[in-house]
């Protein structure tokens, strides 16, 4: 499979949004779908109808830790530096080809130039 250089990101801003996150939703039908959750350092699957893949991010959007295939009724919790929390359908990381070291750029994670 060849890489896929955008990843569709949605976040979640809100508190209802961010407390559901997938929850109660279907999985993502293509690859490459995922939700942000900003200021997340831990989640929960409960509720959950299918496995995710969740990738913690440091603030600069740079991967520091993934769970792949995370069952339902399960909790995970982000390494030290973990800033932002990535779900995506399970198998999704592998798919993409990402891991711990790789860099998520999103408007989020953009570095603010010199004023």
């Amino acid at each position: 499979m060849q890489p896929v250089d955008v990843l569709r990101i949605e976040t979640a801003t809100g508190f209802r949004q961010r407390l559901l996150g997938l929850m109660f939703k279907r999985p993502p039908a293509e690859r490459g779908r995922a939700l942000l959750l900003p200021r997340c350092r831990s989640i929960h699957t409960c509720f959950m109808r299918y496995a995710l893949d969740i990738a913690w991010l440091d603030a600069e959007g740079r991967i520091v830790g993934c769970a792949t295939g995370l069952a339902p009724w399960r909790m995970g919790f982000g390494p030290p530096g973990t800033r932002h929390t990535l779900e995506l359908a399970a198998g999704t990381l592998a798919a993409l080809g990402l891991a711990v070291g790789d860099h998520i750029e999103h408007v989020r994670f953009a570095k603010k130039g010199p004023a």
